[in-house]
C-alpha cells in the first residue's frame, strides 16, 4: 500500500480533471490525508471557483476545513497573495469558511 507521500501527487492531479465525482473524490482523500496545504488548498479554491453547483462549492469548503486553522490560514494567505483584482473568488471561498464579508476580504 503506498504512502500518503506517495499517493499525493496522483490523488492532487485529479483535482484537474473535467469529471466532477473524481474531483469530489480527490478532495475527500486530500483533506484525510492532511498534508501539503500549501498545494491542496489553492487547487481547492480554484476547483470551488470552477465550480457551480452550490453543494460541490460546500464540499471543497469543507475539505479546506478539515486541515483546520492551517487550512484557513493558508486560504488568508492565498488571498493575500493576489491583487485586488483577483482576490474576489478567494474572498467567496473564504466568505463561505468564516462568513466574513466579501468585500472586506477584497480590501484587507
Amino acid at each position: 500500500m503506498p504512502s500518503a507521500e506517495q499517493a499525493f501527487p496522483s490523488i492532487i492531479e485529479l483535482l484537474d480533471v473535467e469529471r466532477r465525482d473524481m474531483k469530489y473524490y480527490a478532495s475527500e482523500a486530500l483533506s484525510s490525508l492532511k498534508i501539503h496545504p500549501e498545494i491542496v488548498v489553492p487547487k481547492l479554491i480554484k476547483v470551488y471557483s470552477d465550480e457551480d453547483n452550490e453543494a460541490l462549492k460546500k464540499h471543497y469548503v469543507k475539505s479546506v476545513e478539515q486541515f483546520g486553522k492551517v487550512g484557513l490560514d493558508t486560504a488568508y494567505k492565498v488571498l493575500d497573495e493576489k491583487s485586488r483584482l483577483e482576490r474576489r473568488p478567494i474572498a467567496l471561498f473564504i466568505h463561505d469558511m468564516t462568513g466574513e464579508k466579501v468585500e472586506d476580504l477584497i480590501n484587507k
